[in-house]
C-alpha cells in the first residue's frame, strides 16, 4: 500500500539494512524501509572479533562484558574497558533478610519443593548506559515513536545470529540481549525463545559448545565464557517465564535436547567444562573474592539445567552419564556448602534438584536432607503480577498505533501496525480495584478490550502469521489456527472501481481462480459447495509491505455471469466464469476516509510492485461483534447507563445491597393490578403495600416460587431471576411481561423491550405472547426463522406506514444531493483510471514542467531553432526512465532534481523523479475525492435517520418489541429514542456482560434479567480468556453479567439479591436428584412428573451404559483438532435410537441425541441420515454445514451435487444436537454419547459443572448416558453423579432392554450388534404369539404394535370373491379384487346394441352393461355433419367425442380447411359452437397477371403476390433465357436472330412492332406509330405472328422500322 503522503524523499542516504549490512540479503526487498546501497553498508554492523582478554570484566558492572564494534546508527553501546579485569555474576551475601536475596531466586512460599518452580534472578542494568542517539527529522524511515524499547532490542538480537555463529564478539552480544529480552515483555521474549529454538539459533549455541569451550583452557578464559556466555545461555533456558509457558513447551524441549547432543556427547562437553571450572574456583585457583558463593550459584544453575534436561526425554532416565555427572556434582555442593556465609535458599534450592534428579535415575529413594537454617519468616502477601497498562500509560510508551488509553480512540479491526507488533495486549483483569480507570468507565473499557481480543485479536494473529508466511516464515509456513478457519486466495489484484449511493466504495477484486475445472458449470458447482466468499463474509487484503485492508463480501459478487461472454467487463465479471481467476466484489469493512484512501492508493499504486493476497475468514461475520464494541465505546464517550451504583459502583461495598423499586413505581399512591394473573379475585402490589405471594400462588397458574420471584421483580430496579432447569423460567418472564402490560398506560412505560441471545430464543418468547393475546409486537431483525412472526417485522411493519410531508421532502432532498456527490466520485474514479497513463505524464509536463515535456516529446527544438523528430517516439519515455547510470552515491535531493537536466540523472534519481510526477497527479484526485466523499458521508448518515423516523413511530406505538442482543447493538442509536422503561432478558446467564451493558438503554428504569449462572455460560472463542482456564480465570469474560452479580468472583465485591424458582415440571424425579443432589439442594419436583411413564423398550428410564471402547486416536492426537469422535459410540448410539423408535409410541422430536462435540454430532448426522429424518437446530445446522465443507479441489470434469435431503421413512424424526445449542429445549427421552475415553482421563470441556448440568437436565421420561465413566471420574460433579447411579444400580457395562409384549425376557446388550441380535425388530427374539387382523398367527418375531400394524400376511387368500366363488388370487395379506377377472370361455351375451359378445371376464358377465361393443359401425356426427366409422359403443352425439373427420370448411381466402374436425370445430349439445381453423397453409395459386404462372407461395390472404420465381419462358431458335420470370431478359447476341428487335406486340390499332429485350415494363410501352398502349401479354408475341422461321420471315427487309 502506498503513503498516504505523496512521495518527497528527504535525507539521504537512508539508515543501513543490518540485514543486507550483514548477509548480504534481505527478505524484504526493496519494500525494506533501510538503505541497501553501498554507502548505507559502509556505515553498518562490522565484523570485528578482538582477543579473548579484551572483553570488558568491570567488576562493578552486572552488565556482560561486549568487544568493541561499530556503532549501531541507532544506539552507542558501552566501550570495552581495558583487558584483565573479570566479573562474575554473584548473588547478595547479606543473608536472606536482603530483598535482593529474597528476590535473587525468589521462592514464591515455604515448603514449595516442586524442583522446576524456579524464578529468576532480577535483570540487572547498565549503571552507565549511553544514551540512545536521537532520531532526526531529516531520517525518512525514522522508527515509530511507539514502539518500546524491547522491540529495538529484539530486531537487534535477531541480526546478531548469523554472525553470532562465527563472531565471538556477536555471540557475546547475542547472549546479553537473550538475558535482558527473557525478563522484558512477555510477547517478546516468547518471540525470541521461540528463535532461539530455531536452527540459525542453535548453530551459535553449537560452536559455544563444540568450538569455545574446548579453546577455554586457562581459568581466566573459563571465567570470561562463564559470565559472557554460559550462564546467560542457562539463565535464559531455566527462566520461569519459559519453563512455566504453555506456549513455549516444544521450543524448551528442543533447546534440551539440542544441548543433550546424540548420545550426550555436548551435554559431556558443557558439564566438563562446569565441573571443571567449579572445581578450580573451589581450589582457589581463581583469583576472585567470594568465590564460594560463586560456586554454589554455579552448582544450583547447573543441577536445575540438568534436571530439566532430564525431562527433556524419557529415555535420559536409563542414561549413564547423567548418574555420572551428578556423582561429579555433588562433592562440589557438599563442598560449597560447608563454606561460611552461604545462602540457605540457594543450598536448598540445589539439593532439590539433585534429590529429584537421583529419585528420576533410580539412584536412590531418599536423601539426607540438611538441617533447615533458622530465618525470619515475613508478612505473608497475595503476589500482584503488575500489569503494562494501556496507551500513553504504559511505562514503555503506546504498543503500537491503535494503543490507547481511552477505548473510543481504538479502532475495532487491527491497524497495520497493531498487527506487526508482538507486544501483548493490555487487557483488564476481573478485580475492579486493577482497572485503570473507575466506575462504569472501567467496566465498559474492561469488556470493550476484551471482547475485541476474543474476536478481533484471532484475527489479528492469523493475518500476522500470514504476513510472516509471505515472507518465507519456516514457523509461520506450518502455523494453523484452531479456532478462525481461512482461504487464502494468491495475486489479488483491484481491477475496478465503482461507488454506490449507499454502499459506498466498491472494488473488483481479481485473484487466482482456486477452482480447477474445466468448464464454469463445474467451478460454479464448486464455489456453491464450498460455500466460500459468501456475501457478508470477512476477508483481509494483505500486502507484503505489512499494509492490510479489511473488507466484506458485496451481495454484488456472481458465482457466474451466465452470459458466457468471453470479453471481460466489470458488471459481468464473476467467481466461475474464467479458468483463470476468479473476480469478486468487496466493501470497505469500516469505510472512514482513511480506509477509502488505503483502498484508492491501493488501485492506483506507484513505485515498485507488491504480493497481496486475499484472505477470507469463513464463518466470521462482522456485525456480530463490531456493532457491540461499537456501542460500548459510545457508552463510554457519554455513560448514561442505568444502575451504574449497582452494576459498577465507584467504590464496592462488599455483602447483599438493597435494590430500590423502579423509578416509575414511586410515584404516590401507585401500584400494580395483577388481576390480568388470577381467576377474577382482584390483587394489587405497591411499595408500601406488598402483596404476599401466597396469595398470588393460590389465585393464578403461578407456583409458590413463581409468585415470590414475580413480586420481587416488580419491587425492585434491577430484578434477577435464577431458574434452574424445568423451573419455567420462560413463563415466569411471559406473566411478567403480561403484568405490566395491564399496567402500562397508568405507569406509561412505553414499548416493552425484550431482549435475547438467539435468534430462536426470541422467536419463542414473542410466539408465546401471542398466544397469550399480546398485540401491537414488533421485531426488529430479519433472521427470524418463524412464519407467524413475519408480519410483524419491523421492516415490514415501517413500510406499511406512511411518512410525513416533511419526512418525503427531506428525503427528497438528501437523495438529490447524494445523486450529485455520486455523480462526481464517480467523475474522480474516472480520473483515477487514467491519471497514471502516459500520456496524463506528457500532459501534466506539458502544463508544469515544459523543459522536460520538450526533453521527452516526440517533436522537439535544438538550440538553434531547428526541429527534431525523435524515432520510436513511444518508447522515449521508457528509454529514460529505464536509463542512467546505476551508482552508489545518494541520490540528489528532489528540490534539486526539478532544475537538473533529464538526461544527466541517475536511474534512481530517474524513478524518484517519475514517481514525484505521478503523485503530482494522482493526489489531488484522490483529496478531492475525500472531501466529496466526507461529504457523502454526512449525507448518507442524515438520510439513514431521516428514513428511520417511521420506525421510531412504529416502535413507539408498540407494546412489545423483541430484538437480539446483538441487533441492539447495531440499531442502539434508533432504540436511544424510543422510550422504553421495562427491559426483559431472557437466559441472561448465557449472555456476554458487553451485550447486557448495551441493552441498558437510558430510558430503562426497570431491568430485569432471568437465567441461570448454573448452566451455560456465554460462548467465547479465545480459551485463554475462559474462567476454566487457569490462566483465563482472572479475566472470566465467559462470565455474565448475571453471574457477576449474583455470585461475585471476589469477595470484597456487592452482591444483588434474587429469586429462585424451586419446582421444576420437565423431568422424572429419578432425573432431576442428578441435579439435585449436585447443584440445587432445594429444587422439588411438581406436577405429574413422578406419574411419567416408563421409556418403552427399556427396562430402566435412566442408565449409564459403561464402556472402555476409547476414542479416535486420530482426531485425539492432532493438535489442531477442536472436536473429538467415537466411533463405538456412534454405533451404539444409532442402534439404541433405531430400537426406541421401533417401538411406535415415540412423536416427532421425541427422541433427542445430544453430544458435547461437533465432529461426534457430524458422524452422527452421516449414520442416521438414511436411517430416521434427522432435526437439527439452526445454530448446529450452521456449523455442522461449514465443518462438513469439503476444502479440497474439484476434479477436472466432475460436477458437485447439492446434498440430497434426509430420507423419510417410517420412523420418526431424531433431534441432534450439542450440548451448547440444546439449553432450554427438551425431549421424552434423551441419549448422551459423551465421546471422550483416553488413558489420560481427559475429558475436556465437560469438566465444568455448566455445561454438565444442562447434559443432564434435558430428559422429560428417560436419560441414557453412553460414556466412559474412569475417563470422568476426576470430576467432582461426574463422581457424584456416578456414585448416585451405582448405589440405584444405574450404571453398567450392559444395556438391559425389555420387551413390551414380553416383559420377562432379558435383554442384555453392550455392542451395535447385540441389538441385531436378542431385539431385531424392537421387541425380542420369541415369535410374535398376536394374531394378524387376517386371523392367521404372525410369522414374525416379537415386534412393536406399529410394526405388526404393518405386518403382511403372506399366505395364500382363503377367502372366495363376492358374486362368483371364485378364489381370491392374492396372498392373505393383500386385499381381495373387486372384480374377479377370470375369463368365461365359449360364452355369447347378447348386448343392448343388438350385438352378441362371444367371450367376457367372470365381473363382466355378471353385469353385461360394462361390456363394450366393438363392432365397426358408420355413424353422422351431429354439428359438423361428418360421416365416419367407429366401434359401437362409442357415442358420437357426446360433446367429447373428437371428430377425425377432414374439416374442409371454406377459408376467407378461398380454400377448404384441411385440418382435422376436432381441432377446428368445438361441439356442443349436438351443434357447432365455435371455430378456430387457424393460418391456412395451402399454397396461393392466384395467377400472374403478367406472365402465365400462378403464385406459389402459402396462402397469404389479401396481401399481394410476390414477384414470379418460376423460370423465364423466353428462348429463340439459337438460346434460352436463364433468369427468372420477374427479372428482364437479355437479348440474343446472333445478327439474324429475330428476337434482337425483341418481342412482337401490336397495339389497339392493329399496328404491329416490337419491343426490344430491356427493363422498360410491358406497362409504359405505346405503339410507336399512334401512341396506343400494347394490346399483349408480357413476353407472349402478337397472335398475328408465328415463331421460329416465319418470324425471320416476317422481319426480312423491315430494316426502317422504328422501335
Amino acid at each position: 500500500m502506498e503513503n498516504k503522503r505523496p512521495f518527497l524523499p528527504t535525507k539521504l542516504p537512508k539508515e543501513p539494512c543490518p540485514r543486507w549490512a550483514s548477509t548480504g540479503e534481505c527478505i524484504y526487498g526493496d519494500v525494506c524501509k533501510y538503505s541497501h546501497d553501498a554507502v548505507a553498508a559502509a556505515l553498518g554492523f562490522r565484523d570485528q572479533q578482538p582477543p579473548l582478554a579484551q572483553v570488558n570484566t568491570n567488576a562493578s558492572s552486572r552488565q556482560h562484558p561486549t568487544a568493541q564494534r561499530a556503532p549501531n546508527p541507532r544506539e552507542t553501546r558501552q566501550q570495552p574497558s581495558a583487558p584483565g579485569d573479570t566479573t562474575f555474576l554473584r548473588r547478595n551475601p547479606a543473608g536472606p533478610s536482603s530483598a535482593k536475596s529474597q528476590n535473587w531466586r525468589g521462592q514464591s512460599s515455604p515448603g514449595n519443593h516442586n524442583p522446576h518452580n524456579r524464578q529468576q534472578p532480577e535483570t540487572r542494568s547498565n549503571p552507565n548506559p549511553q544514551p540512545r542517539q536521537p532520531l532526526t527529522q531529516g531520517n525518512a524511515n525514522s522508527r515509530n515513536p511507539h514502539e518500546s524499547r524491547n522491540q529495538d532490542d529484539l530486531r537487534e538480537w535477531k541480526r546478531t545470529i548469523r554472525q553470532a555463529a562465527s563472531n565471538r564478539t556477536a555471540r557475546i552480544r547475542f547472549f546479553e540481549l537473550a538475558i535482558k529480552l527473557v525478563d522484558g515483555e512477555v510477547g517478546i521474549s516468547q518471540d525470541m525463545f521461540k528463535t532461539l529454538a530455531k536452527e540459525d539459533a542453535l548453530q551459535v549455541i553449537r560452536t559455544l559448545v563444540q568450538q569455545a569451550l574446548p579453546q577455554a583452557t586457562s581459568v581466566q578464559d573459563k571465567a570470561t565464557l562463564w559470565v559472557a556466555e554460559i550462564e546467560p545461555l542457562l539463565r535464559v533456558i531455566t527462566h520461569q517465564r519459559v519453563v512455566d509457558s504453555a506456549v513455549l513447551e516444544q521450543e524448551v524441549f528442543t533447546i534440551y535436547n539440542f544441548l543433550h547432543g546424540i548420545g550426550g556427547q555436548r551435554m559431556k562437553t558443557l558439564y566438563d567444562f562446569i565441573i571443571e571450572f567449579i572445581g578450580s574456583m573451589s581450589a582457589g585457583k581463581a583469583p576472585v573474592p567470594q568465590a564460594n558463593l560463586c560456586c554454589l550459584s554455579m552448582t544450583e544453575l547447573s543441577l536445575g539445567v540438568l534436571s530439566k534436561m532430564l525431562d527433556s526425554n524419557s529415555t535420559n532416565i536409563v542414561n549413564q552419564d547423567f548418574s555420572a555427572i551428578i556423582g561429579r556434582l555433588e562433592p562440589l555442593l557438599n563442598d560449597a556448602a560447608q563454606r561460611p556465609n552461604q545462602g540457605l535458599y540457594l543450598e536448598s534450592q540445589a539439593r532439590q534438584w539433585l534429590r529429584y534428579i537421583k529419585l528420576r535415575l533410580g539412584v536412590g529413594d531418599s536423601l539426607p536432607v540438611s538441617a533447615p537454617r533458622s530465618q525470619s519468616a515475613g508478612p505473608l502477601t497475595h503476589f500482584v503480577l503488575p500489569k503494562n497498562l494501556p496507551g500513553h500509560l504504559s511505562s514503555n510508551g503506546p504498543r503500537h498505533d491503535n494503543d490507547h488509553a481511552d477505548i473510543e480512540k481504538i479502532s475495532i479491526l487491527p491497524t497495520p501496525d497493531e498487527i506487526l507488533c508482538v507486544s501483548d495486549e493490555y487487557l483488564p483483569t476481573n478485580q475492579p480495584t486493577s482497572f485503570h480507570r473507575p466506575g462504569i468507565i472501567g467496566r465498559l473499557d474492561r469488556e470493550f478490550r476484551l471482547l475485541r481480543e476474543d474476536t478481533v485479536g484471532q484475527l489479528r494473529d492469523v493475518v500476522r502469521k500470514q504476513l510472516e508466511k509471505m515472507h518465507n516464515n519456516p514457523q509461520a509456513l506450518q502455523f494453523r489456527s484452531q479456532h478462525v478457519r481461512t482461504f487464502t486466495y494468491h495475486e489479488a489484484e483491484a481491477i475496478h472501481l465503482t461507488f454506490h449511493r449507499t454502499r459506498g466504495l466498491d472494488l473488483l477484486v481479481r485473484f487466482v481462480q482456486p477452482a480447477r475445472a474445466n468448464d464454469s458449470s463445474s467451478r460454479e458447482d464448486w464455489w456453491m459447495h464450498s460455500k466460500r466468499l459468501q456475501p457478508g463474509g470477512l476477508v483481509c487484503i494483505i500486502c507484503n509491505d505489512g499494509s492490510t485492508i479489511f473488507c466484506v463480501v458485496s451481495d454484488a459478487t456472481k458465482y457466474r455471469s451466465g452470459n458466457g461472454a468471453t470479453t471481460f467487463s466489470p458488471k459481468k465479471a464473476s467467481l466461475a466464469d474464467s479458468p483463470d481467476y476468479a473476480y469478486v466484489h468487496l466493501l470497505l469493512a469500516d469505510p472512514k476516509p482513511s480506509n477509502t484512501l488505503d483502498a484508492l492508493h491501493w488501485y492506483q499504486s506507484i513505485g515498485p510492485s507488491q504480493e497481496r493476497c486475499l484472505v477470507e475468514f469463513p464463518g466470521v461475520l462482522l456485525p456480530s461483534f463490531q456493532h457491540t464494541l461499537e456501542a460500548l465505546q459510545q457508552m463510554s464517550k457519554a455513560p448514561k447507563i442505568p444502575f451504574i451504583d449497582l452494576i459498577a459502583p465507584d467504590q464496592q461495598l462488599a455483602g447483599l445491597v438493597d435494590v430500590p423499586p423502579p423509578h416509575y413505581a414511586t410515584k404516590p399512591d401507585f401500584v400494580f393490578d395483577l388481576s390480568s394473573l388470577t381467576d377474577g379475585t382482584p390483587l394489587q402490589h405497591g411499595s408500601d403495600e406488598p402483596l404476599d405471594p401466597e396469595l398470588l400462588s393460590q389465585h393464578s397458574t403461578l407456583d409458590a416460587t413463581q409468585s415470590a420471584a414475580l413480586v420481587a421483580s416488580l419491587s425492585m430496579g434491577l430484578a434477577l431471576i435464577q431458574g434452574p432447569p424445568g423451573t419455567g423460567k420462560s413463563y415466569t418472564g411471559e406473566k411478567l411481561i403480561q403484568v405490566l402490560l395491564s399496567n402500562k398506560k397508568r405507569a406509561k412505560l412505553g414499548p416493552i423491550l425484550c431482549v435475547c441471545y438467539t435468534n430462536h430464543a426470541l422467536d419463542q418468547l414473542l410466539e408465546h405472547l401471542l398466544d397469550e393475546g399480546v398485540e401491537q409486537v414488533i421485531r426488529i431483525g430479519s433472521r427470524s426463522k418463524s412464519e407467524r412472526l413475519s408480519g410483524f417485522n419491523l421492516r415490514t411493519v415501517s413500510n406499511n406506514a406512511e411518512r410525513t410531508r416533511s419526512e418525503n421532502q427531506s428525503l427528497r432532498g438528501l437523495y438529490s444531493e447524494l445523486d450529485s456527490h455520486v455523480g462526481t466520485l464517480h467523475e474522480y474514479l474516472d480520473q483515477l483510471d487514467t491519471c497514471l497513463s502516459r500520456d496524463a505524464i506528457k500532459s501534466y509536463l506539458a502544463d508544469n514542467h515544459p523543459r522536460y515535456h520538450t526533453e521527452l516529446s516526440d517533436v522537439g527544438v535544438d538550440d538553434q531553432g531547428f526541429q527534431i523528430v525523435h524515432h520510436r517516439p513511444q518508447e522515449r519515455m521508457e528509454q529514460w526512465l529505464h536509463g542512467g547510470i546505476v551508482t552508489d552515491l545518494a541520490p540528489r535531493d528532489i528540490s534539486e532534481l526539478l532544475d537538473t537536466d533529464l538526461w544527466t540523472m541517475t536511474r534512481e534519481e530517474r524513478q524518484i523523479l517519475y514517481y514525484y510526477w505521478a503523485h503530482e497527479i494522482r493526489d489531488p484526485i484522490i483529496d478531492a475525492f475525500r472531501e466529496d466523499y466526507e461529504s457523502w458521508e454526512s449525507l448518507r448518515d442524515e438520510r439513514d435517520r431521516v428514513a428511520r423516523e417511521v420506525d421510531l413511530r412504529c416502535l413507539t406505538e408498540a407494546h412489545v418489541v423483541g430484538i437480539t442482543t446483538t441487533g441492539l447493538a447495531k440499531n442502539l442509536d434508533l432504540l436511544r429514542r424510543v422510550p422504553c422503561k421495562v427491559l426483559l432478558c431472557e437466559e441472561a446467564g448465557e449472555v456476554l456482560e458487553a451485550h447486557s451493558l448495551t441493552a441498558l438503554l437510558p430510558s430503562i428504569q426497570h431491568a430485569i434479567l432471568i437465567g441461570d449462572n448454573l448452566q451455560l455460560k456465554p460462548q467465547i472463542q479465545n480459551f485463554e480468556l475462559n474462567s476454566a482456564n487457569p490462566r483465563g480465570a482472572q479475566y472470566s469474560l465467559d462470565v455474565s453479567m448475571f453471574e457477576r452479580l449474583v455470585s461475585p468472583p471476589h469477595d470484597d465485591e456487592q452482591t444483588l439479591p434474587y429469586s429462585t424458582l424451586q419446582t421444576q415440571r420437565r423431568m422424572h424425579p429419578s432425573i432431576s436428584e442428578l441435579v439435585r443432589t449436585t447443584l440445587y439442594p432445594n429444587l422439588e419436583d411438581g406436577g405429574h412428573v413422578v406419574d411419567y411413564p416408563e421409556v418403552c423398550g427399556m427396562k430402566k428410564r435412566l442408565f449409564w451404559f459403561n464402556h472402555t471402547a476409547p476414542e479416535d486416536r486420530a482426531l485425539q492426537l492432532d493438535p489442531t483438532s477442536t472436536s473429538h469422535v467415537n466411533s463405538f459410540e456412534v454405533e451404539m448410539t444409532v442402534a439404541l435410537v433405531q430400537h426406541l423408535v421401533r417401538q411406535g409410541v415415540y412423536g416427532p422430536d421425541d427422541i433427542a441425541v445430544i453430544t458435547p462435540y461437533l465432529g461426534q454430532l457430524l458422524n452422527l448426522r452421516r449414520r442416521m441420515k438414511h436411517l430416521v429424518e434427522i432435526s437439527l437446530g439452526d445454530q448446529d445446522k450452521e456449523e455442522l454445514d461449514s465443518l462438513d465443507v469439503d476444502d479440497g479441489e474439484l476434479p477436472s470434469g466432475i460436477n458437485v451435487k447439492p446434498p440430497t435431503a434426509s430420507k423419510q421413512s417410517l420412523l420418526k424424526s431424531v433431534r441432534l444436537a450439542t450440548v451448547d445449542n440444546f439449553q432450554g429445549e427438551e425431549a421424552k427421552v434423551v441419549i448422551i454419547s459423551l465421546v471422550r475415553s483416553n488413558e489420560e482421563k481427559r475429558c475436556g470441556f465437560l469438566s465444568t459443572s455448566n455445561r454438565i448440568n444442562v447434559l443432564l437436565s434435558r430428559a422429560k421420561h428417560g436419560m441414557y448416558i453412553i460414556g466412559n465413566s474412569e475417563t470422568y471420574g476426576n470430576v467432582r460433579m461426574w463422581t457424584q453423579v456416578i456414585d448416585i447411579l451405582r448405589n440405584k444400580g444405574n450404571i453398567g457395562n450392559q444395556l438391559e432392554l425389555e420387551c413390551p409384549r414380553h416383559p420377562g425376557s432379558s435383554l442384555l446388550v453392550s455392542e451395535a450388534d447385540h441389538f441385531l441380535q436378542h431385539s431385531p425388530e424392537g421387541g425380542c427374539n420369541l415369535p410374535c404369539d398376536e394374531r394378524l387382523p387376517c386371523g392367521h398367527a404372525c410369522m414374525y418375531r416379537c415386534h412393536s404394535d406399529m410394526l405388526h400394524n404393518a405386518a403382511k400376511c403372506l399366505d395364500p387368500c382363503p377367502r372366495p370373491l363376492k358374486g362368483c366363488g371364485h378364489a381370491c388370487p392374492k396372498i392373505c395379506g393383500d386385499a381381495c379384487p373387486s372384480n374377479c377377472q377370470v375369463k368365461m370361455e365359449g360364452l355369447e351375451l347378447k348386448l343392448r346394441c343388438g350385438h352378441v359378445a362371444t367371450g367376457a371376464v367372470c365381473w363382466k358377465r355378471q353385469h353385461p352393461e360394462s361390456i363394450e361393443c366393438h363392432v365397426m359401425v358408420q355413424r353422422t356426427v351431429p354439428g359438423c355433419k361428418h360421416t365416419v366409422m367407429e366401434a359401437c359403443h362409442v357415442n358420437v352425439d357426446s360433446s367429447m367425442y373428437r371428430c377425425p373427420a377432414i374439416c374442409l370448411a371454406p377459408q376467407p381466402c378461398g380454400h377448404a380447411c384441411t385440418g382435422q374436425c376436432c381441432r377446428c370445430n368445438t361441439r356442443l349439445e349436438g351443434r357447432v359452437a365455435s371455430q378456430r381453423h387457424g393460418v391456412c397453409t395451402e399454397p396461393c395459386n392466384r395467377r400472374y397477371a403478367k406472365c402465365r404462372h400462378s403464385c406459389q407461395e402459402k396462402c397469404h390472404g389479401e396481401s399481394s403476390c410476390p414477384p414470379c420465381s418460376a423460370p423465364c419462358e423466353v428462348r429463340c431458335s439459337h438460346s434460352v433465357c436463364s433468369k427468372k420470370c420477374h427479372e428482364p431478359c437479355e437479348p440474343c447476341a446472333e445478327q439474324k436472330c429475330a428476337s434482337r428487335f425483341g418481342h412482337w406486340y401490336s397495339c389497339a390499332n392493329n399496328h404491329l412492332f416490337t419491343l426490344g429485350e430491356s427493363s422498360m415494363q410491358i406497362e409504359e410501352a405505346k405503339c410507336p406509330q399512334c401512341g396506343a398502349a400494347v394490346d399483349g401479354v408480357a413476353h407472349e408475341p402478337a397472335k398475328a405472328v408465328g415463331d421460329g422461321d416465319e418470324l425471320e420471315e416476317a422481319t426480312q427487309g423491315i430494316a426502317d422500322l422504328e422501335v
